[in-house]
């Protein structure tokens, strides 16, 4: 099993605005947060790990974030911020990851 589980924020009644925001007045945003902490709650999806291509070293492609509200746009934000200044934490994040899904195509 992958051990995943639906957040706290996500199980109550009622969901408040963004549920990542990139930074706030209580310095508990996506942007400032450990990068370790956040990549925690952080899935490898496709379109996350394409970003990831993306912006990587040899790469200079744009990376455009489309779609509606509530479909992880500020969460992929985040992670490509965490990817750009905490380059050892994403790399553990992402060797975990692939062990887990038993991937290793994904840190290569």
């Amino acid at each position: 099993m992958l051990g995943i589980n639906l957040r706290p924020e996500f199980r109550s009644k009622r969901i408040s605005g963004t549920m990542i925001e990139l930074s706030n007045a209580q310095n508990t945003g996506g942007t400032q947060r450990p990068a370790a902490e956040f990549l925690e709650i952080s899935y490898p999806t496709t379109d996350l790990l394409s970003a990831i291509e993306a912006i990587g070293p040899k790469n200079d492609r744009p990376v455009v974030f489309i779609g509606e509200r509530g479909q992880g746009k500020s969460h992929l934000m985040a992670v490509l911020y965490h990817a750009l200044t905490d380059q050892s934490a994403t790399q553990a994040w992402l060797n975990t990851w692939a062990s887990r899904l038993q991937f290793p195509e994904m840190v290569k």
